[in-house]
């Protein structure tokens, strides 16, 4: 299924990728989400940043289907690998979302453009499910907790826009 989701944010795309690239960002965010552990990896290469979270978040709260169809504990890993801005300063790259022992999988184009009062952060990409009979469900499940999850990604850097929080230097 195509999941497409795009939000303005009150910060300059460079400071949105920083911050996006920070551990105490990707740390709060696993945080509300209700993650028991967390750990990230961030390589800096000539082509840009990539960035790998692993989360490992409880089942609770998803449908009845899908929880028969993942262990109790989804380990779900994202990994960005944002490329350098361009001149007019919009920054993009690739995602991926998955989650082990779960058969579900998200690959798309995360990008953040310069917009009136900030920039505008968009991802778009496909997300897919190999189970044949539930496919259509366990998409629909999945592309909620999806949004949910850039909901709350958006929500944390409204609130740096609103405290004047600077990202951190990578190391930091």
């Amino acid at each position: 299924m195509q999941f497409t989701f795009s939000q303005p944010i009150p910060l300059p795309p460079a400071q949105v990728v920083a911050h996006m690239c920070e551990e105490a960002f990707q740390a709060e965010k696993a945080a509300r989400l209700g993650a028991r552990d967390f750990g990230m990896s961030r390589e800096e290469l000539t082509t840009g940043t990539t960035v790998r979270t692993e989360r490992r978040l409880p089942t609770v709260g998803l449908p009845e289907f899908v929880k028969a169809l993942v262990r109790p504990v989804m380990v779900v890993v994202e990994t960005e690998r944002w490329e350098h801005p361009d001149d007019d300063g919009r920054q993009g790259g690739a995602f991926e979302i998955d989650v082990d022992g779960a058969p579900v999988r998200f690959r798309g184009h995360v990008g953040v453009d310069p917009a009136e009062g900030g920039s505008r952060l968009t991802f778009d990409g496909t997300l897919s499910s190999t189970v044949p009979l539930f496919r259509d469900r366990v998409e629909e499940a999945s592309a909620a907790l999806v949004r949910e999850t850039m909901e709350i990604e958006c929500a944390l850097l409204e609130e740096r826009s609103r405290d004047g929080s600077a990202p951190q230097a990578a190391g930091a």
